[in-house]
């Protein structure tokens, strides 16, 4: 049985343990927090049976289905030597900024996965000096089985958070949407206003665009947006 095109990336490099660093709710995204997960893989111990068969599955968890998510994203915590997962709120986002917050969200994952492996691999960004040795893969998880599977771990971390908030905040749709920026999502903020979970200072413009366009054209002025408890 020949290998997946992602498994067979990681196997190529010749070394045993391998580490994946991913983040999920960043670019386009208007409220809830940025979540990143890190994964350790034994790939000697995970050569056959339902370890294999895990990462023959895994993939860029945007190419994934809801429920095949879930289901790997389970595989992974069952299968992984280690798994982290680290989250930063939307506060703390206007506080830092988005992509400060986005770097700090990945070292902290890389950090908490542990020691151990030979070769780390992070999505997409090249840390900070202080951050453990690692390697950027720029589209890391359609390349890295152990990318692809910390991306389905954060993925569905946060797809779970979301539909708690969405009970949370009725009327924004975060179920669906995630906290990205859809016209639904616009027309729930011109509506309702933003909610704590949203982020003011990154796509501030378009959120109160949906408030201004939401206030009562005879006052003349734009209306302040209000936070909903």
């Amino acid at each position: 049985m020949s290998d997946s095109p992602l498994l067979a990336h990681d196997r190529a490099r010749g070394v045993r343990l391998i580490a994946g660093v991913d983040e999920v709710g960043a670019g386009g995204c208007w409220a809830g927090p940025i979540m990143a997960a890190g994964v350790l893989f034994d790939l000697e111990r995970l050569a056959s049976g339902a370890g294999r068969d895990l990462l023959e599955e895994v993939n860029d968890s945007k190419r994934l289905a809801p429920a095949k998510r879930e289901r790997l994203a389970k595989a992974v915590l069952a299968h992984a030597d280690a798994v982290s997962l680290v989250s930063i709120p939307a506060s703390q986002i206007d506080r830092i900024g988005l992509r400060a917050a986005n770097l700090a969200c990945l070292e902290r994952a890389l950090r908490a996965v542990g020691e151990r492996a030979e070769l780390r691999f992070v999505d997409g960004y090249a840390l900070g000096a202080s951050a453990p040795v690692h390697e950027r893969i720029v589209r890391g998880d359609a390349t890295s089985a152990t990318v692809a599977a910390a991306s389905i771990v954060a993925k569905a971390a946060r797809d779970r958070l979301m539909a708690r908030l969405g009970e949370r905040y009725p009327g924004y749709g975060f179920e669906r949407h995630k906290g990205y920026g859809t016209v639904e999502h616009k027309a729930a903020v011109a509506k309702l206003g933003p909610t704590r979970e949203h982020r003011l200072t990154f796509n501030f413009r378009r959120l109160t665009e949906a408030v201004v366009a939401a206030a009562p054209a005879r006052r003349g002025k734009p209306r302040r947006a209000a936070w909903r408890e």
